[in-house]
């Protein structure tokens, strides 16, 4: 990664960067067909490849290393302090849903989660399961919502 950094200084606009913003399936194309020099697709589309040989994962952008691939330093690990992005899923429920059914619904999911063949899935499709509880998804919700907000105010990021 400060490989790449340091490569991108000396050399300003000639490294080529596919963004997976609104096009990933595109981006890891590029990627493996030599388009771009470098891209952060999601992890669970490019695990084949890596583990091929065809990529070399520099880094990955969550808090803490892969399970996957506990080898590979985080972005912070590498020198990027400060950054941190994850591609997550979560389950939502209506403004006003009376806390009993929250409860249940959680109670629920977690034995879902449980379950070998969720377990078999999640593992085959990269997906880190962290099962936390309502209020600690919520904590993790507002926040990711306030900074990518904050980002895409600074940057003026539109859609396309």
């Amino acid at each position: 990664m400060q490989e790449l950094i340091v490569l991108a200084k000396e050399r300003p606009g000639k490294i080529n960067y596919g963004s997976s913003g609104n096009g990933s399936a595109q981006a890891a194309m590029d990627l493996l067909g030599g388009q771009v020099s470098a891209a952060m697709p999601g992890l669970a589309a490019m695990m084949t490849h890596i583990r091929s040989g065809k990529l070399r994962a520099l880094a990955v952008s969550g808090g803490s290393r892969s399970p996957l691939l506990p080898e590979v330093p985080t972005l912070a690990e590498a020198g990027l302090t400060g950054y941190a992005a994850y591609v997550w899923m979560g389950m939502l429920a209506p403004k006003g849903t009376p806390a009993p059914v929250i409860d249940k619904l959680h109670r629920e999911f977690l034995v879902a989660l449980r379950a070998p063949e969720v377990q078999n899935f999640m593992n085959t499709a990269a997906i880190e399961v962290i099962g936390s509880t309502p209020e600690e998804f919520g904590a993790f919700f507002r926040k990711d919502k306030e900074l990518w907000a904050r980002i895409i105010k600074e940057v003026g990021a539109k859609v396309d």
